[in-house]
């Protein structure tokens, strides 16, 4: 371990994951630092590059138990002024206090409203650093603001109980939002298992405190004559949304992968593919799509609309009113398609569905339908076997009817009932 500088901080590495802490040491080469370092005094470094300075010490009362104390980030706290109050800390153990203990106890008023305004600011950090989608934070978000800040908002995070969670899933559950009730408790044992992390409270009151909704996989099937009104209509448009909508339709893509899908991953040439990034996949890994020929078609022909009116491609196929950053929002598009089609309960990530419904009526194994759809697990894939049926039954008929016609049509012996 180091004698910390800012040189030997700024050049400790990242961890992979979580956070590593590095103490401060005398340099055995510089007798002085002896003088200067004051023992337990650390530089925390996490994997999203934030560092802090730690204090960590033992208690004097007999019980040897250690406490860790955050002091604040560097270099906003620089290096001489943590080592002053690291040698005030010590001196202050010594004399049998727990400033670690008494921080606590002051911390223990922060309200919900207040744990989720800290928590929100820690998932946009990890936003920024390409470890969380915005897409996954916009989905706390919505949950924060519909349910939790309403009913628990005022409620002091060392009060929240188990009757309290039960009574919001109860809550929002009657009101026919089953699998928003299971998301919501979810959410708030999250945020519980943050406000241990930050020694907030010592329990996570959501644990054992409910039974959660049973949930199924939503199986809207979009027919024939419903996709022929709906590409009809989306045909007229050439919104931005409207393309995307397109393309989810033509691909199976996720929205989130679509409106942050870049010129610089999509190579249309005689075998198009795009290739798509970890960061916008919900798996969390790179996936390269084969484009099919209408996709293809599609954005070259986006393309060709974007040079001749801009003169460029900017960076995302699909921009928002700036031309420079990708569209967000569709779901006003969407409502606009479906009343002009007549078509009605139907989600804009069911095109998924229908896309994987079309791969399986074509005779797709699951294994390639997993491989388009960008699937990392078989059991990704598992929920659309039900879709083979069609499939297997035509199958089942044409191997029927070859044996039968090899063996001769009057050699089939009918099967008597209860045989």
């Amino acid at each position: 371990m180091p004698f910390l500088t800012d040189t030997v901080i700024r050049a400790l590495p990242l961890p992979a994951k979580g956070n590593k802490v590095t103490y401060d040491q005398p340099d055995p080469d510089i007798p002085e630092t002896a003088d200067v370092v004051t023992v337990g005094l650390g530089i925390r470094v996490t994997a999203a590059g934030h560092r802090a300075w730690v204090f960590r010490y033992r208690l004097k009362d007999g019980s040897g138990d250690y406490r860790k104390l955050t002091l604040g980030r560097y270099p906003h706290l620089s290096i001489a002024n943590v080592r002053k109050r690291a040698r005030k800390l010590r001196e202050e153990i010594e004399g049998g206090g727990d400033p670690q203990g008494e921080k606590v106890a002051k911390r223990r008023v922060p309200t919900i409203n207040k744990l989720a305004d800290d928590y929100d600011a820690e998932q946009a950090a990890l936003v920024r650093a390409g470890q969380l989608r915005m897409s996954t934070l916009d989905g706390y978000r919505g949950l924060i603001r519909l349910y939790i800040r309403p009913e628990l908002g005022s409620t002091r995070v060392v009060d929240l109980t188990k009757a309290d969670v039960k009574r919001l899933h109860r809550k929002i559950t009657a009101a026919g939002k089953k699998v928003q009730a299971n998301r919501v408790v979810a959410l708030l044992s999250v945020m519980m298992g943050y406000a241990i992390a930050e020694e907030i409270r010592a329990d996570n009151p959501t644990v054992k405190a409910v039974d959660f909704n049973k949930e199924r996989p939503r199986a809207r099937d979009i027919s024939p004559e419903e996709c022929g009104r709906l590409t009809a209509e989306l045909a007229k448009h050439t919104h931005p949304a409207a393309r995307v909508l397109q393309l989810l339709m033509v691909t199976g893509a996720r929205k989130s992968e679509a409106v942050n899908a870049r010129w610089l991953d999509i190579v249309l040439d005689e075998a198009p593919v795009w290739n798509r990034r970890a960061a916008d996949q919900k798996a969390g890994h790179d996936h390269t799509l084969v484009l099919n020929k209408v996709a293809a078609q599609l954005l070259a022909t986006i393309k060709d609309e974007t040079i001749a009116r801009d003169g460029k491609l900017p960076e995302f196929v699909f921009t928002g009113r700036d031309g420079k950053r990708p569209i967000v929002e569709v779901r006003k598009m969407w409502r606009v398609v479906l009343k002009a089609a007549g078509i009605t309960d139907l989600h804009v990530h069911d095109l998924r569905h229908h896309f994987a419904s079309e791969l399986a009526s074509s005779g797709s194994s699951l294994p390639l339908i997993g491989a388009l759809l960008g699937h990392r697990s078989a059991s990704s894939t598992h929920r659309y076997a039900r879709l083979f049926k069609d499939a297997q039954r035509e199958a089942s008929e044409r191997a029927g009817a070859a044996i039968a016609g090899t063996s001769g049509a009057d050699n089939v012996v009918p099967l008597k009932r209860g045989a």
